[in-house]
């Protein structure tokens, strides 16, 4: 037996446990609630005492009213006949609660007639009509309602003989039950519609074209459209059935259906499709007419003309659609599919030539779904043709002047590929092909081509269309670099599909090179980046491959580009997750760190090799006459000398001597890690790593984890930073070491007391990247103080040309700092562009927030100097062309103390966030404009004084100056 049989043969076993065990709790709730009911009619005093022993009986030894005969059964029910007009009587009264003795008696009644055949008896029948108008009266509750109904159930399918108004009662109990949303539980709803399905029946017998019957007719539309019909089974097999009642009421429910439509959801739409279907393999003749005329093709001429909106469907079109995609998959039978194609026949060909595009998108979505119209009966010579014509249409789709068609088009026939392969002639597929690839140098509009891609990736689901893809998708390596972002989504997401095939029949790098994959990673952003990552990642590192091979991998990777080397791992938070990403990160540092060893270890070897000449120039001139041999000999001794005295040394010393004598050797191999910006992008690669999972790290579930990485990193970092000192590893290295705390670092390595002291030498010509790598890892460890010390000092230069370099920040908080520097020449320009740095990155602006608050107050204080020697200037009225105080220092500096206003202010609110009534928009609007305005008047009288109504101090200028530094004020704060 296969594994599928035997899969199928234990899920019936496990239904049918399910089912049993399910019967049984029915059973034994059955039995518990007759058992109830008969204690419930034993309390009544005005039971008759008949009744009162065959219950008592009954109650006593379950089984004894099945025992009775016929006759006495009858004598029974024409006892208890009495006693049910009583209680009627008293419930129509309203004399007393008699609810729950009327369901008792309900209750019995069913239970009997189980045991009995009630056809012929006058008894039973009378006490069912009597218990039956009782239902109609106001006073009875909705609970003995809904049992005495299932009596009358039970009589309208046993056709006893009752009038008209018997079904009427029942029926509009049951519809007015089924329609209410407030006054039942969506369980009970549930089983009423299963109980309308099993009346259905009963239903028929009813003449709707009478009078007495208008008003079950429009319950009936109602039910067309009630949700609590479409969302089962029962009740679409219901709704299905009131279509095939009357010929004549097919456009009533109909036009229920069409008003519907605008507001229902998908799956309901789809619950339609079921329903049509239905009710025309069930419907007679007539009724299957009336359904292809009036209903189906009314539909199909309204999908026909519907608007869209761009290039989708509104939401009626699509509810309409939903329909008619129903009806196109599941045409089991010939003459379904021969009424389809001719109701498609006088609408579908015109629609596809119209000269209106909306027609055509919708002509050609229907099509390509309802593909292949059949024509069963007419003959193999006729149905070749209409097939041929219908290949011809998909060939004028692709080449359509409607982008929009040649997009639909494009889906619906690489779904029909997919999906029918060996229907289509060789000659078809091929004319298909070309013109499907032709449209990959579509320039009219992206969203064809990338159509165009999806298209092909849903081909790969198909063996045999996946082998023809085969020779024609290496032709497109270059569209890996389409100028269009999603287009070029689309194409990796190919190339991800050629990957995941379990037998694929070319690989992906054959469709495209590596080197082309890793030039486009370098530009990509997250949203290409990401699905590049997924793309490549598997075949760099996996979780069961060996140290060597990811090592291998990752260099060559890198080698041929350490930026898209960098962005595969950036990008990687999907398909990395936090197990793989740490040890990836402690096998980098690892490897790299023994790298570094063996690097220095070599460097010491030719100093050795210095000290050994130096040895053989001292020994006599007549010592160098002697032959090759011995000076070998010599070296050899003196080589074994060096080793005994370092006998005594530590394990490292000795590893590093055994080093130096395959020095040679091993300067002759290839060092993957000298090659350039390995090393960098291996630490880059750590560091984002690290970023990127860090809140994992955080988690106090790993913090062993944590502690191990971070030992790691603190055993690297001086080797690191030592070796790679002048390169720009060294300042990969310094951002690495910003994740450790300098509390950890303090023991091993003094990285905190450079950076500092390389911005002290920092100028105007420092690469941007490299101050804020240095600024970004001061302010991780909270090193703010020495930023700041480092900015007042110059702009003290500066401000001392105005006799305003007097420092306001507190001497007690000055003497807590671990560096304080005395400034030989003033950097105003750059102590600004610290300043920017420090506040232009959203982490370092929180962390200084956060931590050194009371230094950020300090310095907006001291900055408030800008605006005497602003107010100074414009008095003068003459250009400042100091180098240490300009124009442009002014109004840099002017900007940065508006910007700290913004942010002081907010702080001294209580660091409340933006949507807090006391830092509304109105407040920020405010902050924003009044420090724009004083921007504005700094930029006008620097100008040259012009007057407003000058063309370089116009309104549009004053308006886009305000904009422009009020958004730049949003940004920063």
């Amino acid at each position: 037996m296969a594994d599928s049989d035997v899969a199928n043969h234990k899920t019936e076993v496990q239904l049918k446990k399910k089912r049993s065990k399910s019967t049984k709790k029915s059973l034994i709730a059955e039995n518990e609630k007759r058992q109830k009911c008969l204690e419930i009619l034993l309390k009544s005093n005005s039971l008759p005492q008949c009744v009162v022993n065959i219950l008592k009986e009954e109650l006593k030894e379950r089984g004894q009213m099945y025992k009775m005969s016929m006759d006495d059964m009858e004598q029974f029910w024409q006892e208890l006949h009495g006693y049910v007009r009583e209680l009627v009587r008293q419930l129509l009264d309203d004399e007393g609660n008699v609810g729950e003795q009327i369901c008792a008696v309900v209750n019995l009644l069913q239970h009997t007639a189980l045991l009995h055949c009630v056809g012929e008896s006058e008894t039973f029948t009378q006490m069912a009509m009597v218990l039956n108008l009782a239902m109609t009266h106001e006073t009875c509750q909705l609970q003995v309602k809904n049992e005495i109904c299932k009596l009358s159930e039970y009589c309208c399918i046993k056709e006893l003989r009752v009038p008209g108004e018997f079904y009427l009662n029942t029926f509009n109990f049951l519809f007015d039950y089924t329609l209410s949303e407030k006054e039942t539980e969506a369980v009970d709803v549930k089983l009423a519609v299963k109980r309308m399905w099993e009346m259905h029946v009963a239903l028929a017998r009813l003449n709707l074209r009478t009078q007495t019957c208008e008003a079950v007719v429009n319950k009936l539309a109602r039910i067309v459209v009630s949700p609590n019909y479409l969302a089962c089974k029962e009740g679409r097999q219901f709704i299905a059935f009131t279509f095939t009642l009357d010929i004549k009421l097919i456009k009533k429910f109909h036009q229920a259906v069409k008003d519907f439509l605008p507001s229902c959801k998908r799956n309901q739409a789809v619950a339609y499709g079921e329903v049509y279907h239905s009710a025309w393999l069930n419907g007679s003749a007539e009724v299957r007419q009336a359904l292809g005329s009036q209903c189906i093709q009314n539909l199909m001429t309204h999908m026909f003309v519907f608007p869209r909106k761009k290039q989708e469907l509104t939401h009626l079109g699509h509810n309409v659609f939903a329909i008619l995609s129903y009806l196109h998959h599941n045409r089991t039978l010939s003459h379904f599919s021969k009424t389809l194609s001719e109701l498609y026949m006088p609408l579908l060909w015109r629609h596809l030539r119209s000269g209106n595009n909306i027609e055509r998108c919708n002509a050609a979505e229907v099509f390509l779904d309802a593909y292949p119209l059949e024509t069963p009966g007419s003959g193999k010579v006729e149905e070749s043709n209409f097939m041929n014509k219908q290949h011809s249409e998909m060939f004028d789709l692709l080449t359509d002047n409607c982008h929009v068609v040649r997009i639909i088009a494009i889906k619906g026939i690489c779904d029909k590929l997919c999906s029918a392969w060996r229907t289509f002639p060789p000659e078809t597929i091929q004319v298909l092909m070309r013109n499907l690839i032709d449209l990959a140098s579509d320039g009219s509009d992206a969203g064809v081509r990338r159509a165009l891609y999806d298209g092909l990736a849903v081909l790969l689901l198909n063996p045999e269309s996946a082998a023809y893809l085969a020779r024609i998708l290496p032709g497109l390596r270059d569209c890996i670099h389409d100028e269009n972002e999603k287009v070029r989504k689309s194409f990796v997401r190919l190339l991800c599909g050629v990957k995941n095939m379990p037998d694929p029949p070319i690989k992906y790098w054959k469709i495209v090179t590596v080197n082309h994959l890793a030039a486009r990673l370098e530009l990509e952003n997250l949203e290409v980046g990401s699905e590049l990552s997924k793309l490549l990642m598997s075949n760099i590192y996996t979780a069961d491959q060996s140290v060597d091979k990811f090592l291998f991998r990752l260099l060559n990777f890198i080698k041929i580009s350490p930026r898209a080397a960098r962005k595969l791992f950036q990008f990687s938070i999907k398909v990395l997750d936090y197990k793989n990403a740490l040890r990836v990160m402690i096998t980098i540092l690892l490897n790299l760190r023994a790298h570094v060893k063996k690097k220095e270890a070599e460097n010491h070897c030719p100093e050795q090799h210095q000290e050994e000449n130096e040895v053989r120039q001292s020994v006599p001139k007549r010592k160098k006459r002697r032959s090759a041999e011995v000076l070998q000999s010599i070296s050899e001794n003196d080589q074994d000398g060096s080793e005994n005295k370092e006998n005594d040394r530590s394990k490292e010393n000795q590893r590093n001597s055994s080093s130096c004598s395959s020095a040679t050797e091993d300067k002759e191999e290839k060092d993957e890690y000298s090659q350039p910006g390995v090393a960098h992008a291996l630490v880059d690669i750590v560091s984002l790593l690290w970023s990127i999972h860090s809140k994992s790290l955080a988690d106090p579930s790993h913090e062993e984890d944590h502690n191990n990485l971070m030992d790691m990193a603190c055993a690297g970092i001086p080797l690191f930073l030592k070796y790679y000192r002048g390169t720009s590893t060294y300042y990969a290295v310094v951002h690495l070491a910003s994740f450790v705390p300098p509390d950890r670092l303090k023991s091993v390595s003094t990285v905190c007391s450079a950076c500092v002291s390389h911005l002290k030498q920092v100028s105007e010509v420092t690469p941007p990247a490299e101050l804020e790598v240095v600024v970004h890892a001061l302010c991780s460890w909270g090193r703010f103080a020495d930023i700041q010390d480092l900015v007042i000092d110059w702009l003290d230069q500066a401000f001392r040309c105005e006799g305003l370099n007097q420092s306001q920040v507190p001497k007690e908080e000055m003497k807590q700092r671990r560096v304080r520097f005395v400034a030989k020449g003033g950097k105003p320009m750059v102590a600004l562009q610290l300043l920017d740095t420090v506040f232009g990155h959203p982490l370092n602006s929180t962390r200084v927030l956060n931590k050194s608050y009371n230094m950020i107050h300090d310095l907006y204080i001291y900055l408030e100097r800008i605006k005497v020697v602003v107010e100074r200037r414009l008095l003068g009225g003459l250009p400042l062309d100091s180098p240490m105080l300009s124009d442009n220092f002014l109004l840099k500096c002017m900007y940065r103390y508006a910007i700290l206003t913004v942010v002081v202010e907010r702080r001294l609110l209580g660091g409340l966030p933006l949507d807090s009534p006391m830092l509304s928009d109105n407040f920020l609007l405010k902050c924003m404009y009044r420090y724009a305005i004083l921007i504005v008047v700094v930029e006008r009288r620097l100008l040259g004084r012009l007057p407003l109504d000058s063309p370089m101090l116009s309104d549009n200028f004053l308006l886009k100056c305000m904009y422009r530094y009020a958004i730049l004020i949003v940004i920063n704060s």
